[in-house]
């Protein structure tokens, strides 16, 4: 079967430069599509997306900076390959075009050489991104669609249960029974609830195209101390392991926000409390370490083989003897340590617990 052509969109002003665009990469077996000025452009790019596109920046109705501005603003079209053509190559210029997000530029005049290099680099830049992209979302819907069930059997058969339980007891129920049951029935919904939510923003990291830098996170934390304890404690009530905390806190000003903060210590300390055993301490610590907020969270549970420390991933089962996690808590902690210009260590050895460190960027240290 042959393989369709890929499609380029010609965005130039002036026709005898269109016609030796075009009848350069006509040559080279692609499909080119031409456009007179900006405007033009970008409504042949709503009719049909092209592969690539080679712009002109001096244009009359939309220059060549105001058309690759509106394709990066919309999400059909944000990742579409643009190289511009001009006859400036100064910084000014250069940076401006890279800012709003060219890939490459081709000064006038070009050779046949440098058209034909520009243009298949950057269709096979885009191949590649494509392929790990695809392969990002193959490896998600493999662990979502095999362990994901497992994953929500529980809270679901709880719920299920119970409500069938209040249904055929109604009449003979006690007060203190009716109160029991509510609890296992709102622990259940949470387990459920915070499944579903773990996925969804593990999918949103995980899909995330461009990931943000320190300049876009200018939130931050004044509070670390408390919003620490306070995550620490709410991940411990839902297992009923608020008297194995043991803190020792700093109150330090982080660059993150207090949100993400308390997902980074509920997911920690809740791995703690799976992975080790009732009446064990769960020791919680921060301070201020090479101007770094530091987060050390340490129980005295199974441990892990330090061979599967380093492939905790999404819905992968790193622990035979504590089977009830699915990977998802560490690898969120991760990317949003990562999201953060951050760091992440963990030690661990069978029988002797597990270690986990974060370090986050403080207010005065910022990572450029």
């Amino acid at each position: 079967m042959r393989q369709a052509k890929q499609s380029i969109l010609v965005i130039e002003d002036e026709s005898s430069i269109r016609d030796i665009i075009t009848e350069m990469l006509e040559d080279e077996d692609f499909q080119v599509t031409c456009a007179e000025d900006g405007q033009q452009g970008l409504e042949l790019v709503q009719h049909h997306i092209p592969d690539l596109i080679i712009c002109d920046i001096m244009m009359p109705r939309m220059q060549g900076y105001d058309v690759l501005s509106n394709l990066r603003s919309d999400e059909q079209t944000s990742i579409i390959p643009f190289v511009f053509l001009t006859a400036k190559a100064d910084k000014v210029n250069l940076r401006t075009g890279m800012d709003l997000g060219a890939d490459d530029y081709l000064t006038k005049p070009f050779t046949r050489s440098e058209l034909i290099f520009a243009v298949k680099s950057r269709l096979e830049r885009q191949a590649g991104l494509n392929k790990h992209y695809n392969q990002q979302l193959e490896e998600l819907r493999k662990g979502i669609s095999s362990s994901m069930p497992q994953e929500l059997i529980s809270p679901i058969n709880g719920l299920v249960g119970l409500s069938e339980y209040l249904a055929a007891k109604y009449n003979s129920i006690s007060a203190d029974e009716l109160l029991e049951i509510a609890q296992l029935i709102n622990k259940s919904a949470w387990r459920f609830d915070r499944v579903v939510q773990n996925t969804l923003l593990y999918t949103k990291l995980a899909l995330a195209e461009t990931p943000m830098t320190p300049e876009d996170l200018q939130e931050s934390c004044d509070y670390s101390l408390l919003t620490v304890k306070d995550s620490a404690i709410k991940a411990a009530q839902a297992v009923n392991r608020t008297a194995d905390l043991q803190f020792e806190l700093e109150d330090i000003h982080v660059l993150i926000s207090m949100k993400n903060l308390q997902k980074i210590v509920e997911e920690l300390v809740d791995n703690a409390c799976k992975f080790s055993s009732a009446g064990t301490p769960i020791q919680i610590s921060t301070r201020l370490c090479n101007e770094y907020f530091t987060l050390q969270v340490r129980d005295q549970g199974c441990g892990m083989k330090s061979v599967k420390v380093t492939d905790i991933g999404a819905y992968k089962k790193f622990n035979d003897e504590f089977s009830n996690g699915s990977g998802l808590g560490l690898i969120i902690v991760q990317q949003l340590i990562q999201l953060h210009r951050g760091e992440f260590a963990m030690e661990s050895a069978p029988g002797a617990g597990t270690l986990v460190e974060v370090k986050l960027p403080t207010v005065d240290h910022r990572v450029n």
